[in-house]
């Protein structure tokens, strides 16, 4: 009797220590959910800025090429001497007429 009585009593708390660790579970499962929701959002807001920081530097970097009269690559839009054959980042043959700048 007394053995069925430890078993009982060793199965409550072990019923309740599992529903407790449920619980915790739970609740750390519910801030991760959280924190990637805010991080989401973090980098949906700051996506835009970075957009638009990147576009200026391509749009300076195309005065500077204009100014510096380079050809620019078709195949890897890296910008080249102007007298230059290939393309000193992929090596692709260059034309001479695309300048950039005239397109």
């Amino acid at each position: 009797m007394m053995n069925m009585i430890n078993k009982n009593n060793m199965e409550n708390k072990t019923t309740h220590l599992e529903e407790e660790l449920a619980l915790l579970e739970a609740d750390l499962q519910a801030h991760y959910c959280q924190i990637g929701k805010e991080i989401l959002d973090m980098v949906e807001s700051e996506k835009g800025k970075i957009n638009d920081l990147v576009d200026e530097i391509i749009k300076l970097k195309k005065k500077i090429a204009v100014l510096n009269n380079e050809i620019e690559c078709p195949w890897c839009m890296a910008y080249n001497l102007s007298g230059s054959q290939y393309c000193k980042h992929c090596g692709e043959k260059l034309n001479a007429i695309e300048r950039v700048g005239e397109e």
